[in-house]
């Protein structure tokens, strides 16, 4: 986070010295020539399907705003960029976005060469993951044009929240317990989803780092109950535990999730505490069964654990 704002602070800073009034092609002289914004977006998934609003996500990164060029150039056209905060909607869920905090314009001053229709406002969106906040909306003008007239000075842009409590969960996290022989163990864990096209978007995540591999994980149940803003999680019984296949040796296989040494037992509840840890009964234990893909049989208990927390990094 505090990287990108700094990355895009020095990048405009870097591009504000390159472009220089001094050097470059002369400007356009010719009439009748405009330069401005859109003045309506179309969108697939949103209704109505038309708006007078850029509308982008918070984890779009780095976005352009497209600039339009009416008419023949017979040499480059300067354009200067301003923002203006928006305005606050609380009715609707909006906020004012604020730049550094929420957004950095990369450069505030674009030469468009001679012949050129189009150009853009480069802007890097700055996500603040796993907050969930209202969606922020900011305005983009030009303040003045050289070699040009404007047309259209204005454009608001609206950062979409993605957050929601399931990608709240999202990050690192650090699981301790004690193993099968009692001794303490710490894993470094990282939370995911899986692809948003998949059925289980929403519904499930995976704590990758189980065990110490990169391919073993932890499993959990994950349920949102939105009227009274609880999130309920478990650890599914007979669930597999790891990605691809594993060399046993003897034979190729997975890892999948037991609470009772009679196989599979229950779920396992957990506890969400301010979306910052995650705690368990200690009285629970977690198996860990390695399973023989080619007839899906268990063939032993890889490991056990009891005594288990997650905190977040």
């Amino acid at each position: 986070m505090k990287l990108n704002k700094i990355y895009a602070i020095a990048l405009a800073a870097l591009t504000l010295t390159a472009c220089s009034d001094d050097d470059g092609p002369s400007l356009n002289t010719e009439s009748g020539v405009t330069v401005g914004f859109n003045t309506t977006y179309t969108y697939e998934d949103r209704v109505p399907a038309t708006s007078d609003t850029l509308f982008v996500n918070e984890n779009a990164g780095i976005f352009n705003v497209p600039i339009v060029v009416s008419g023949a150039t017979n040499g480059s056209i300067i354009v200067e960029i301003e923002t203006i905060t928006g305005t606050a909607d609380p009715a609707n869920h909006l906020d004012a976005a604020k730049e550094v905090d929420n957004y950095v314009v990369t450069t505030k001053k674009i030469r468009i060469p001679e012949g050129a229709t189009s150009a853009a406002v480069e802007v890097n969106a700055i996500w603040p993951q796993g907050v969930i906040d209202n969606d922020r909306t900011f305005t983009l003008k030009i303040k003045n044009a050289q070699g040009a007239t404007v047309s259209n000075a204005e454009t608001i842009v609206t950062i979409k929240n993605i957050d929601s409590a399931y990608t709240m969960m999202l990050g690192s996290w650090t699981f301790t317990g004690n193993d099968w022989d009692g001794l303490p163990v710490t894993y470094d864990l990282t939370m995911s989803t899986p692809d948003a096209s998949d059925p289980d978007y929403g519904s499930f995540l995976m704590a990758t780092g189980f065990l110490g591999y990169n391919f073993g994980f932890i499993p959990f149940e994950f349920a949102y109950d939105q009227d009274n803003d609880e999130v309920h999680m478990s650890i599914p019984a007979g669930a597999q535990a790891s990605t691809g296949a594993i060399n046993f040796g003897s034979f190729t296989g997975i890892w999948a999730t037991a609470s009772s040494q009679t196989l599979w037992g229950a779920d396992i509840p957990v506890d969400v505490v301010d979306y910052n840890e995650i705690t368990v009964d200690p009285n629970k234990t977690l198996f860990i069964v390695s399973i023989d893909v080619s007839t899906m049989a268990p063939k032993s208990f890889w490991d056990k654990f009891n005594n288990m927390n997650l905190k977040r990094k």
